[in-house]
């Protein structure tokens, strides 16, 4: 864990104000001159498994990213703990006391905020838009969404736990760019101002948990098949997006269809990628700017290697380095 330095260097010189709190956890947004990010504070005593697990998932995510195996994930700035006396900033005694009397020390994770979430993005484009257009934009969030998910699950067997909309996060691109997926030799290409990233990764498994930790993971979780994890989150996403409480797809006919058929008949990931939904975004001519390009891996076999390869092409390029300066 960091040191608390960091924590209270962004928060002393900065607005907070409360977004979400709950007994477990409290989450503020962090608002200064030159910085917008968001606080979460959770008790030690009542989250320090969890706790730790979320954070590493996040620096987990954050390795995809850098490698260019999905478009973005959320940056966390630092996450580390404090303890009561360091809690010397006034605006912030009245959230710590939100756990309590004697909550003592809390973890915290300072990360960067975004603007929208794929709730609000989905009731925008069904208020703004026709059922044509909301459609192309909404498709166009479900698969990249459904990409990220399939590549995590294949390479680290991911399974997010909690996937309902407020958890996918858009980041906003500074121009609107052309994205290319390589999905079974399939070309699929986006062109979007926005890409999405997981939230919340608190319930979150992957393959060396073998699906079995039960302090934070549902009961439901698991029965779950880690090779089914990605088309379950799918599953839960569309499943909250089309309840009968809010029925966000009300407007458009293609896309209850398509989640009535990923609810109900898609039996593997590929049949979801292969609905007549995407079809529109399927391409023929490859990108040349290869950092927009995304292939998805088979397994995690494919991905181990792809691994060792890169390994191997970076040490060349050292070795190279070496003997250039040498």
């Amino acid at each position: 864990m960091s040191t608390v330095v960091p924590f209270l260097s962004i928060v002393q010189n900065s607005q907070l104000s409360l977004m979400y709190k709950n007994k477990r956890v409290v989450i503020l947004e962090c608002t200064s001159d030159n910085n917008e990010s968001i606080v979460k504070l959770a008790p030690i005593r009542k989250d320090e498994e969890g706790f730790q697990h979320e954070v590493y998932f996040y620096k987990v995510y954050a390795h995809m990213h850098a490698w260019d195996l999905v478009p973005a994930a959320m940056r966390l700035y630092t996450a580390g703990a404090i303890q009561p006396d360091q809690v010397a900033v006034t605006s912030l005694n009245e959230y710590y006391s939100n756990f309590g009397p004697t909550p003592g020390p809390l973890y915290f994770m300072v990360m960067e905020r975004l603007d929208m979430d794929m709730t609000r993005y989905v009731v925008t484009c069904s208020r703004q838009l026709c059922a044509k257009n909301m459609h192309t934009n909404v498709a166009v969030m479900l698969f990249q969404v459904l990409f990220v998910l399939t590549q995590l699950n294949r390479c680290l067997g991911f399974l997010h736990g909690d996937l309902h909309s407020s958890n996918v996060f858009l980041k906003r691109l500074p121009e609107k760019t052309v994205f290319q997926y390589n999905v079974n030799d399939t070309l699929y290409s986006v062109s979007t101002s926005y890409v999405p990233v997981l939230a919340d990764m608190y319930y979150a498994t992957h393959r060396s948990d073998a699906f079995k930790h039960t302090t934070w993971t549902h009961s439901k979780i698991q029965k779950i098949k880690p090779e089914q994890a990605h088309l379950h989150d799918f599953r839960y996403l569309l499943m909250r997006l089309t309840d009968k409480n809010h029925n966000y797809f009300y407007k458009s006919k293609a896309l209850t269809s398509f989640a009535h058929f990923v609810l109900h008949k898609a039996k593997t990931v590929d049949d979801v990628f292969g609905h007549p939904v995407f079809a529109f975004l399927k391409s023929t001519t490859a990108l040349m700017d290869t950092s927009k390009q995304h292939r998805l891996f088979q397994d995690a076999d494919e991905f181990n290697a792809w691994l060792i390869q890169s390994h191997c092409v970076r040490e060349k390029k050292r070795e190279k380095k070496k003997c250039r300066k040498g």
